[in-house]
């Protein structure tokens, strides 16, 4: 109350002093600030006579004056702390209160019973602006700013901010600029996985500057697993987070649920907790066996079947998952050799086979003239005429010798418990050996293959065409005249032919192969076996135009040629590069064509697969090159776990390295699911979140190395095990 005496007494002074010319104070404005929370925070906050909030009344004034409200409802009058002494007066009066006198330093007349326009509410901010006469030397202006300006920085700056309660526009890099009235305003910042941040603002007649930055609520996994090649799924997830050892995403502070899966291990489940501090935290799961170590022995010439799925020829030693199998020992015209087989998990099984039954037919075969000599498939069983009562089941070759004829050969259907008969005429002829310069040239004549060279055909009198063919030669062709009773030498000397493209750019030099287009089944064939994941079926045909693809990985030294640096995390020019996402993929191969006026592209899934298949030189191999994978890929069992140089093992049937192992190789396509219709240059679904990855790396287990194999990562994906291998059209 002594300051409520001190303003009674001033203005009992200035009332007889006034003089009667004195000009008048007056009312600007007069209006609530509803976002101002001055008057109820701790420091600012009164209490009246009757125990309520005191309301607060900010007088904008360029001089200083002194009020009254004619009744003892002023609590505390006094300037702002953060103001100068002209500016701002804060008034705090009784929310009863409803009228004001003013009164100025003598030099003009006051303002007597000011009723205020509004109904005061306890804890309410409001602001009077009065004019105010002032002399024209005076330095102060008559119109001091109510309102400023808030800077705010947020990290991370995505993230939304509200002040008192509202949304504001977050610009880019994260900044915040409101214009506020004067006073305490509230604020909150919250973004997603974040912890969110709320606290006051006061705003003065100067600009505010802040920086928000949000304590992180999540964290990071390095998920690895014993053995590794897991794949890993985060919390019931459809598609699987990755494949161990690898980094999660940003997943939210609490428990979540990895389930872990690996062909021919226990799926483990199991619950981690995340901190949430923004950490790294370390976490490997150990998968327990879900097979056992089984050999098969068979016969050294019968094929083995488990669960109607060929396995191997004579022996076969893996892995069966825990489970009942039928197992057989097959060989064509034979009945197979059955036997159940039950195994647990960490059994250590042999089992022997018997011989397939043979199932016979006979054969009655005469020949003019006799004494021809008899081979079947090859195997000479006797001489014409006779009755031949062993004769495997099937489709037979019977082919007749005799000295001074040509041999003639017909193919016949022997059945079970059934006699075949077949009369044959032998012509008079003479011989021709063919010689090659190419070891191993396949020999036609008239078109007709009829073996490799060096090959001694015999035939009737008469003129007949020769060629020697071999991959990579050119075709050598004669015309050979064949006499009775004489044998002609014939060489054929077939050249050299190279239809590779070998590139050079900024001194390294790389080179494309030929695929020659064709159709073949693309997916989980039967070499694939029981490995084949639910994603690569069904099988289903395909056909393919021709088109070059690369020999090898694209390696660092040519990436650096073209980028300018090398991203590897395992360093070598001849190794392939690696950790490069999708969309680096096309900024390379951007730069690579404008360098070189070609048309390089990613392959697409399905000319991946044909190439690594062999194309139309394919023999049908599980891995790209060879049933035995350690011929043909680095792979986690050999690896040492890192990438290897490129061409360190034996090229597949069209002469491409590593299309096993050593790195995924990203393709052109987006992932989806097959379709079991056939296509023609298919080039997978128009859209989708991820892109098609393929062949396995120097990480994965022999079974992610197979040529149908399929994996998807997102396109801005750039890993340690992540390279690429070039593709041209024709």
């Amino acid at each position: 109350m002594r300051i409520l005496y001190k303003y009674f007494i001033l203005l009992c002074c200035l009332s007889i002093v006034l003089p009667i010319s004195a000009q008048e104070i007056k009312v600007k404005s007069f209006r609530h600030l509803p976002t101002d929370i001055t008057a109820i925070i701790q420091g600012t906050t009164y209490q009246d006579k009757f125990g309520e909030t005191a309301s607060l009344i900010r007088m904008v004034t360029p001089i200083q004056l002194s009020y009254d409200t004619g009744e003892t409802n002023i609590l505390v009058v006094k300037s702002a702390n953060h103001l100068a002494d002209k500016g701002e007066i804060w008034v705090w009066v009784s929310s009863r209160t409803r009228k004001l006198n003013i009164y100025g330093d003598g030099t003009m007349a006051p303002l007597r019973g000011y009723y205020l326009p509004m109904e005061l509410q306890p804890g309410g901010v409001y602001e009077l602006v009065l004019d105010v006469p002032v002399s024209k030397n005076d330095d102060a202006t008559s119109q001091v700013p109510t309102d400023q300006y808030i800077v705010m920085t947020i990290t991370p700056v995505n993230a939304e901010v509200l002040i008192d309660g509202e949304a504001v526009t977050v610009a880019a890099g994260g900044v915040v600029s409101k214009l506020l009235p004067r006073g305490v305003h509230s604020y909150e910042v919250r973004a997603a996985m974040h912890k969110p941040a709320t606290g006051s603002i006061t705003i003065t007649d100067k600009k505010e500057k802040m920086n928000v930055t949000l304590a992180p609520d999540y964290g990071v996994l390095q998920v690895s697993s014993t053995p590794s090649g897991a794949e890993v799924y985060i919390d019931g997830a459809y598609k699987s987070a990755g494949t161990t050892p690898f980094t999660s995403e940003w997943l939210s502070a609490g428990n979540h649920t990895l389930q872990f899966k690996r062909a021919s291990y226990k799926t483990l489940t199991t619950d981690v907790q995340v901190t949430g501090d923004g950490t790294t935290q370390p976490f490997t799961a150990t998968l327990q066996p879900n097979f056992a170590e089984v050999t098969i022995t068979a016969p050294v010439d019968a094929d083995i079947y488990i669960n109607d799925t060929h396995k191997a020829t004579g022996t076969w030693s893996g892995r069966l998952d825990a489970g009942r199998y039928r197992v057989e020992a097959r060989k064509a015209s034979h009945r197979a050799s059955v036997q159940s087989l039950e195994v647990e998990a960490g059994d250590n099984k042999h089992i022997t086979l018997t011989a397939p039954t043979p199932i016979y037919g006979s054969l009655n075969i005469s020949s003019s003239p006799i004494g021809a000599r008899v081979f079947v498939d090859g195997k000479e069983i006797g001489e014409t005429p006779d009755i031949f009562s062993e004769v495997l089941v099937g489709t037979r070759t019977v082919r007749l010798t005799r000295e001074g004829c040509a041999p003639v050969e017909q193919q016949i259907t022997i059945e079970e418990g059934k006699t075949a008969t077949l009369s044959l005429s032998l012509a008079t002829s003479g011989k021709v050996t063919i010689s090659s310069n190419v070891a191993g040239a396949k020999i036609y004549i008239d078109d007709e293959y009829k073996g490799v060279a060096p090959y001694t055909y015999e035939a009737v009198s008469g003129s007949y065409r020769v060629t020697a063919k071999a991959d990579g030669y050119t075709d050598a062709t004669r015309n050979v005249t064949i006499t009775a009773g004489q044998n002609t030498n014939l060489a054929l000397a077939p050249q050299p032919i190279s239809r590779n493209r070998t590139f050079t750019v900024k001194g390294v030099s790389f080179t494309m192969i030929p695929v020659e287009g064709g159709t073949f089944t693309m997916g989980a064939t039967s070499e694939q076996g029981g490995d084949a994941y639910d994603d690569e079926k069904p099988a289903h045909r395909v056909t393919l135009s021709d088109y070059y693809i690369g020999e090898t990985e694209v390696t660092q030294a040519l990436w650096k040629a073209v980028m300018g640096s090398n991203p590897s995390s395992f360093k070598g020019d001849q190794r392939p590069v690696e950790s490069v996402s999708w969309n680096d993929c096309q900024e390379f191969i951007k730069k690579l064509n404008a360098l070189t006026g070609r048309n390089f592209r990613l392959p697409t899934e399905a000319e991946w697969e044909y190439a690594a298949r062999g194309g139309n030189k394919s023999k049908g191999y599980k891995y790209a090159g060879s049933n035995t994978i350690d011929d043909v890929a680095w792979y986690d069992d050999n690896s040492n776990d890192k990438t290897h140089p490129v061409k360190g093992k034996q090229a597949n049937e069209l002469g491409l390295y590593d299309m096993s192992g050593n790195v995924w190789e990203w393709c052109s396509d987006w992932f989806g699911d097959y379709s079991s219709s056939a296509q023609t240059n298919p080039t997978g679904p128009a859209t989708g979140s991820d892109r098609v990855g393929r062949g396995g790396s120097w990480y994965c287990n022999a079974g992610i190395c197979r040529v149908s194999i399929r994996n998807y990562f997102t396109p801005g994906n750039g890993n340690y095990y992540l390279g690429l291998r070039l593709a041209l059209t024709k």
